[in-house]
């Protein structure tokens, strides 16, 4: 069965013509928002943009962001285990903290940080858009390798209100596997409004014992909120949403079970007020004020009264915070040209302290530092014809590192109604991490000289939509540069420990289809990705091997995703991970790298004709129990099978 998958997939990467595509790239006429803060047709954008809907990932049993982003093109997502493990996003082999993550405009990531998914569902979600390649002219630091934004549900005349509940069981994994494990999964939503007022407001709640022998509890819960008003010629909204998320975790860097009551927290809160005002047809203003805030806990208390031997306890905080104010007009010159001119200021803190104890006493630090950002930005919409171009150019004034200039430009040209050609080349660049820049703790010396990480992008592609079929085809160049390396030096009070030392390149293939044709869709895509290390800095990091791939960006990825909408609506999405290398540490702490072989998983979803709006729901991972590995020595999850009730009012 895997051999045959495997091959299915494979060929349908050779044939495009067979079924492929992101989301929605291919509907011309299809209106995106992210790629240039301004409503487009998305076939009048040059970038490569894929728009998921709420029906969508309703349809395919889709629980999370990360669901979601597995069936895009140039996505590789990484998740350590169990339910609740750090899940990062790997975008066209950028690092993982080389996409922005958005909430309406509001910015989720941490600031130089990556971001974990595993703490984002789905709830009170319209359409998720991702933006693939640099867009730092419009978002600024960290959006090197493409943007991730969610949009919120509306609202509108018509109240609707819907419960759903599933109840999960699936068997553990590991050498230490014992018996199964339950988990619960909650949601529940409720809009409304008028003509002119509308509001969305949506909860859900995670709860799992976890797929590892013991510890391994995961609580997720979320809630979001939007309430928009239009009156005139001016709108405005105001956009909330709250996580918290807790994952116990027994196991150390190696995978092994030691701890029995060691665990992360995570609490988010997120922000937004956004308003515009159109003085005329041709003009419009629009302002934001942003907000977030992210604090992650580390408790390791002693697993017994007893436990004092070596290092026995460690506890962390770490607070960020982010404060942002973008202002833009927007302005039409002549039918077919929109100017944007707009400016930006950002406020950063984190707080950080760690204790920790041992046989030889505690060790102890904290650390607060600030830093701000304030840019300047000019895009250019026009279009002639069958052509379509863009432009753009930011400069950025961090108070670290100076002065930064990024730029953006590409068109596109639709030779016929069924064909379209286009291209785009762009920078972008990501600040350090604070801890990067201000630690003073022994032998991780921060370096307030730091530069920013930069990139140099260019693509080329193709898209054909024929009747039915729409088929797409990208290919891209990507080096990046001044790579932010750790390397050790004797502790003296002018060394540091982090330098911009390091280049990569990272070139790929990006192939894409969809079909849909009566109660049937189908939605494809494969991805061929080389990375490689053109510079290794000073040659002492395992991450940055010269001549080396870089770790956990596997060759290929392929998924194909099918509903059929009859009386039972049934939902399959199949997943291919090529191999990729990994780095794990031997009993000497000697980093070494090995390859993680390919692996295929099929989810499955049904869901029944509503009975007086009650729907009966099955939802099924990893169908044939495939055991694999995302990270070395964690197993994935096996075989969890859900179900439950659906109410929509």
């Amino acid at each position: 069965m895997k051999k045959s998958l495997v091959a299915m997939l494979l060929a349908l990467g050779a044939h495009p013509a067979a079924a492929q595509e992101t989301p929605d790239t291919f509907r011309l006429r299809e209106v995106v928002v992210t790629a240039t803060r301004f409503p487009q047709a998305i076939g009048n954008v040059p970038a490569s943009v894929s728009v998921i809907r709420e029906s969508e990932f309703s349809q395919l049993g889709l629980r999370t962001v990360a669901d979601v982003l597995r069936t895009v093109s140039g996505a590789a997502l990484v998740q350590g285990g169990s339910y609740g493990a750090l899940t990062s996003l790997f975008l066209r082999g950028g690092e993982s903290d080389y996409v922005q993550v958005l909430l309406d405009g509001v910015p989720l990531n941490s600031p130089g940080e990556h971001f974990d998914f595993s703490g984002l569902s789905l709830e009170n979600v319209e359409r998720v858009e991702v933006v693939r390649g640099p867009t730092s002219v419009l978002y600024g630091s960290d959006a090197v390798t493409g943007v991730v934004q969610l949009f919120s549900k509306q609202g509108g005349p018509q109240t609707k209100a819907q419960v759903t509940a599933l109840a999960g069981r699936g068997a553990r994994v590991g050498a230490s596997a014992d018996g199964s494990f339950g988990s619960y999964d909650l949601r529940a939503g409720l809009s409304g409004g008028t003509r002119r007022l509308g509001y969305a407001a949506a909860f859900s709640h995670f709860d799992t014992d976890g797929a590892l022998a013991y510890n391994n509890q995961h609580r997720l819960s979320s809630g979001s909120f939007r309430l928009g008003t239009t009156v005139g010629p001016s709108d405005a909204a105001v956009s909330a949403r709250v996580t918290r998320n807790r994952f116990h975790y027994p196991t150390d860097g190696s995978g092994n079970l030691i701890d029995g009551n060691q665990y992360h927290e995570a609490d988010a809160l997120a922000l937004g007020v956004d308003a515009g005002h159109r003085f005329s047809p041709r003009s419009e203003v629009r302002a934001q004020l942003s907000w977030s805030r992210n604090r992650d806990h580390i408790d390791d208390a002693p697993d017994t009264p007893a436990d004092t031997i070596g290092f026995y306890s460690f506890f962390s905080d770490e607070d960020f915070r982010r404060t942002s104010f973008d202002m833009r007009v927007n302005r039409k010159l002549g039918t077919s040209t929109v100017v944007t001119l707009g400016g930006e200021a950002e406020w950063q803190s984190r707080a950080g302290s760690s204790v920790s104890g041992s046989s030889f006493g505690e060790f102890a630090s904290e650390s607060s530092n600030e830093r701000s950002n304030q840019a300047a930005y000019l895009q250019l919409l026009g279009s002639a014809g069958p052509a379509s171009l863009h432009g753009g150019l930011r400069i950025d004034h961090n108070d670290p590192f100076g002065d930064f200039v990024t730029y953006r430009a590409g068109g596109s040209l639709h030779v016929s109604r069924a064909l379209r050609l286009r291209g785009a080349v762009g920078t972008g660049f990501k600040e350090p991490r604070f801890f990067e820049q201000f630690s003073d703790a022994p032998g991780a010396r921060g370096n307030p000289a730091l530069a920013p990480e930069q990139s140099h992008s260019a693509e080329i592609g193709a898209d054909v939509s024929a009747g039915r079929l729409g088929l797409g085809v990208t290919l891209f160049a990507q080096s990046f540069r001044d790579l932010i390396q750790y390397t050790f030096t004797p502790v003296t009070s002018d060394s540091v420990n982090y330098t911009n030392v390091g280049d990569v390149s990272a070139d790929g293939l990006e192939l894409e289809a969809r079909f849909a044709r009566g109660a049937l869709s189908l939605r494809a895509q494969l991805t061929l990705l080389d990375t490689r290390v053109e510079d290794a800095g000073a040659g002492n990091d395992p991450l940055y091997v010269e001549g080396e791939r870089l770790i956990r960006r596997p060759r290929r990825t392929a998924s194909l995703a099918a509903n059929f909408g009859a009386d039972v609506n049934v939902g399959v999405v199949v997943s291919y991970v090529g191999e990729r290398q990994d780095l794990y540490y031997d009993e000497t702490f000697t980093a070494q790298r090995v390859v993680l072989p390919a692996y295929a998983k099929i989810d499955l979803s049904a869901r029944t004709p509503p009975v007086r709006g009650l729907h009966g729901m099955l939802r099924i991972e990893n169908l044939f129990d495939e055991s694999y590995e995302e990270i070395r020595n964690f197993p994935a999850r096996g075989r969890i099978i859900f179900v439950g009730l659906s109410l929509q009012a």
